[in-house]
């Protein structure tokens, strides 16, 4: 591989992630899912999370899971592949990168074809996504597919997988006055044995569809080669960002569809079940502390089941019913 010669230190929570990459442009683009993010802490760092980004000529194949390697993800696009015995993951993309995860050495090696139009989006979105959550869930930062947001009671969590609307619901309740967590991740800590919301104010990313529903949002919004959605800085869009870690207040679980917004609660037996894909089943002890902080977190809020409807006003309307609900309970 060629000579990492750009490098970038990003500060996460007390984790320093410490970049280094051949291709300066790849950092410009981490640099900018971090941007929005006001927590910077000097030095003191916790741990210190190392990742190689290197951009390569020409196809490659992804190297092959050494005998031993079992499956623990697979999708349309890409799998992802963990030897128990050296405590190693391998994450692959079909046609164009692949991530060596090395925990116990706190490392990421990750590579790229530069020729393939999605290669920026693959390497800092796929790939550096997942190898980062398993480096974080071994510090004690559980990840969570969910957008978040914030009233002063405490943070709403809004789980899903992609294209369930939690993106455009996140945003719509941040411009009516919610704080923002982020729109796709965030990660769960336990702090003085209570559960916390630790922000990640990624750059937001929004379908056409979303957008339509939204209306007018950042004149700044771009769009990743290879991305499936546009991206914006939730700061132009208006987003008041929360940097610091909040106690959780409710889930709840949007989905798209219907006509009008309908709101439902959700069993907590239901809500881990929604939950469970966030499980990466790689090392069993790390992954069985990941577990319990979910079962904590459903144990501890109520859950909640919302369908948008295409009225985003009866949906924020919905969310800030059970916020005021919730603080009226605390209280």
């Amino acid at each position: 591989m060629a000579a990492v010669d750009a490098d970038a230190d990003i500060h996460f929570h007390g984790v320093e992630l410490r970049l280094r990459s051949d291709e300066p442009a790849l950092l410009d683009v981490l640099r900018a899912r971090f941007a929005a993010l006001p927590l910077r802490v000097r030095g003191g760092a916790d741990a210190v999370l190392n990742f190689e980004l290197h951009a390569r000529d020409g196809k490659q194949q992804s190297p092959a899971p050494d005998a031993g390697m079992r499956s623990v993800y697979e999708s349309e696009n890409g799998d992802a592949w963990y030897d128990d015995g050296g405590d190693r993951l391998l994450v692959r993309y079909t046609g164009a990168g692949y991530a060596v995860c090395l925990p116990r050495e706190r490392r990421v090696l990750l590579s790229v074809d530069r020729s393939a139009t999605n290669a920026a989006w693959i390497a800092t979105r796929p790939l550096f996504t997942l190898t980062l959550a398993e480096l974080l869930k071994r510090e004690g930062m559980f990840f969570l597919h969910a957008a978040g947001v914030t009233t002063d009671a405490g943070g709403i969590l809004l789980p899903g997988s992609s294209g369930s609307g939690k993106s455009t619901l996140a945003v719509a309740l941040a411009r009516a006055g919610f704080g923002f967590l982020g729109d796709d991740t965030v990660f769960l800590r336990r702090e003085n044995g209570d559960l916390s919301v630790l922000p990640f104010p990624d750059q937001i990313d929004l379908s056409e569809t979303s957008l339509d529903l939204l209306g007018p949002l950042s004149p700044r919004t771009i769009r990743l080669p290879g991305s499936p959605k546009w991206q914006f800085d939730p700061v132009h869009a208006g987003c008041a960002v929360i940097g610091e870690g909040v106690q959780p207040q409710a889930l709840i679980f949007p989905f798209l569809g219907g006509t009008k917004a309908r709101l439902e609660v959700l069993s907590g037996d239901d809500a881990l079940l929604h939950l469970a894909p966030n499980l990466l089943m790689t090392e069993r002890d790390a992954t069985q502390r990941h577990l319990d902080v979910l079962a904590d977190l459903v144990a501890a809020v109520p859950s909640y089941r919302l369908e948008l409807g295409t009225d985003l006003t009866a949906a924020v309307a919905a969310v800030e019913q059970v916020a005021a609900n919730e603080k009226r309970q605390d209280g």
